[in-house]
């Protein structure tokens, strides 16, 4: 069917099937045209029945991509077992899809998932797609599909004009990386050593610790490689895999200081 619309003057395919038909791929190539692969199971039987952010991150990759390949990772309803929080977390982690290095479409124009967060009826609803449609484009999305276009072509327009300022020419391209997991996207993709991660992705808190801890904290820090400065609150700053160190020697130094480490531990997880 694709390939007779595509013959008929199409120039661009939407697959909800994410490729599940393995000609698909070829069948776009062939005629040089656009697809949206959407996150799907093998299955033409049951599009975007996924729910697991990790399971919709891989089933991108299924077969292949195509020159003009743009990925869709699938908000929405489509399977009964998908629930609002899987939809949030998948937001949440945007960033992700990038890992891939191919444009990234969202969907998300209305959706229950956002409807819920300020308790809004499908008509009363455009606000909430408009402050999710800019915190996208400002994660990385490339295209924003919508059915209100003059009201999310402004919320996109600044999205993108507070996204962070990124470099990039020929040679070097500066990446979004903000968490250890979108740091593993990027290196997979690139075929590097996902153990890399945590030394690639940096965090800085400001920590509340009592006056006679203080020089323990410093001399802890100096010992990991992490930033450490301040009065009576102190600035500590370095990569994950530093503060991890950081953690553990302020462990070993003074139980006082464990609940510290703990917090530390976990935010940077």
């Amino acid at each position: 069917m694709a390939d007779a619309a595509l013959d008929a003057g199409f120039d661009m395919v939407n697959d909800v099937c994410g490729f599940a038909d393995p000609e698909m791929p070829d069948v776009c190539a062939a005629h040089d045209a656009a697809v949206v692969k959407m996150a799907s199971p093998p299955d033409l039987e049951r599009p975007g029945a996924l729910t697991d952010v990790d399971d919709i991150y891989d089933a991108l990759a299924r077969n292949g991509f195509t020159e003009k390949t743009i990925l869709d990772p699938a908000f929405g309803g489509w399977s009964e077992a998908k629930t609002l929080a899987d939809d949030r977390e998948t937001f949440r982690r945007l960033r992700e899809f990038r890992g891939y290095g191919r444009p990234l479409l969202v969907s998300i124009n209305r959706k229950n998932f956002l409807r819920d967060i300020a308790g809004r009826s499908t008509e009363a609803a455009l606000p909430v797609s408009l402050a999710a449609t800019s915190m996208a484009v400002e994660r990385g999305a490339h295209v924003i599909r919508t059915h209100d276009v003059a009201e999310t072509r402004d919320a996109a327009l600044v999205g993108q004009a507070f996204a962070r300022e990124r470099h990039r020419d020929r040679a070097v391209e500066e990446l979004d990386v903000t968490t250890v997991r979108e740091a593993e996207r990027h290196i997979a993709r690139l075929g590097g050593d996902a153990a890399a991660a945590s030394d690639a992705v940096a965090r800085a808190f400001e920590v509340h610790a009592p006056s006679d801890m203080r020089q323990t904290l410093v001399e802890a820090a100096s010992d990991a490689g992490v930033v450490c400065t301040g009065g009576d609150e102190l600035f500590v700053a370095g990569t994950v895999s530093d503060l991890q160190t950081f953690a553990d020697r302020i462990t070993s130094a003074s139980k006082a200081l464990a609940g510290i480490a703990g917090e530390i531990r976990t935010s940077v997880e």
